[in-house]
């Protein structure tokens, strides 16, 4: 059976490539207040994005540039989460180190000594 990680990963990213193409192309809330109050153009970005509007730049076709925004975004946070996910349990001492410290009992997790 393949790694359940890889499955997942799988998922992600054709979810995410698939759901971008729906993503509302309507500004979210802070922006609109700014729009309707008339101050949005006084903004100033300190940093520029990397996929600005939910898109490749350079990418002419819309749709494929949301929907490679999508897979980029859902791989960037998988890369991250199992970054973090390695930082924690590096060693098997870290592992059973958290693992001593909670009480499994018919699926409900406890701190031991609680």
């Amino acid at each position: 059976m393949r790694k359940p990680w890889k499955i997942i990963l799988w998922c992600a990213l054709w979810g995410a490539g698939i759901l971008s193409l729906f993503a509302s192309s309507a500004p979210d809330g802070l922006e609109k207040v700014a729009e309707e109050k008339g101050f949005l153009g006084r903004g100033v970005s300190l940093v520029s994005g990397l996929m600005p509007d939910y898109a490749i730049p350079g990418i002419p076709h819309g749709l494929l540039a949301a929907s490679l925004a999508g897979v980029i975004g859902a791989l960037a946070v998988f890369l991250l989460a199992a970054g973090v996910t390695r930082f924690i349990f590096r060693s098997p001492d870290s592992v059973n180190k958290i693992r001593n410290k909670f009480d499994v009992d018919d699926g409900e997790v406890r701190m031991k000594g609680n």
